[in-house]
Order: structure tokens, then sequence, then C-alpha cells
């Protein structure tokens, strides 16, 4: 199992699934190493991430062709995107993406259900 981890555009660090408990401690160290260089969380995980992935065996033998980056938040992976570039993104839409990064011939937009609560008062279209 790989090491995993999503930033949210707030700095917080969300899941993480490593193989042993030393690559724990050190993600878990690495936002205090980042903000001690004058990095974000966030930055400081997608640094690290693209780090990890340079470093690995099958991320070298295919440039990331064949690899998949789950960045559903607009903001996710901010910074990392103009790297991970040749991999495939699951994305909520590509509004915030530029077109040298993604496209419909590599990525997938993935459905996703609006949770967050309306005005009051406000009335929804349907779409026909």
């Amino acid at each position: 199992m790989a090491a995993v981890a999503a930033a949210t555009c707030d700095d917080t660090v969300g899941e993480c699934d490593v193989d042993d408990e030393e690559e724990v401690e050190e993600m878990a160290l690495m936002g205090a190493a980042g903000a001690a260089a004058g990095e974000t969380g966030c930055r400081t995980l997608q640094r690290r991430l693209l780090d990890y992935l340079a470093a690995r065996p099958e991320w070298r033998r295919s440039g990331g062709r064949d690899h998949v980056v789950l960045a559903h938040h607009p903001n996710g992976m901010l910074d990392a995107r103009y790297k991970l570039w040749p991999c495939v993104f699951v994305l909520c839409d590509f509004g915030r993406y530029p077109p040298s990064v993604v496209g419909l011939d590599k990525d997938v937009i993935a459905p996703y259900r609006h949770v967050v609560p309306n005005f009051a008062g406000q009335r929804l279209r349907r779409l026909r």
C-alpha cells in the first residue's frame, strides 16, 4: 500500500494510508517542517507527494501516465497539478484547471451531489 495524502484548501490533512508507523509520523511532521520553511501545510503535502512519486519506479517507468489522481475539490492539488498533468485526474469539473493540464481525452468528471444548504427563499430550477 502506498502513501496517500489529501489536503483541503484550508490546509487540513485528510486521509493517510501507509504501510508503516514511521511514515505516518513523518507525514504528521511535514506540515510543521513546511511551515518552518515558509510553506503552507497544503503546499508541503503537495511537494512531498511529488517527491514521493518521483522516487517511485512505477512513476518513473510511465511518467505518471498510468496513475490516477483524485482531486475532486476544485482547488485540490492547486500547485502540484502542473506536474501531475500526465495522470488521469478525477475531478468535479474542469473550471479551475487550464486546458494544458486536463481534458476529456484523458480525465474523468465524477458526478457529485450538491450537499450545501440552499439560501432561505431560494428557488431551484429543474433541468429538463
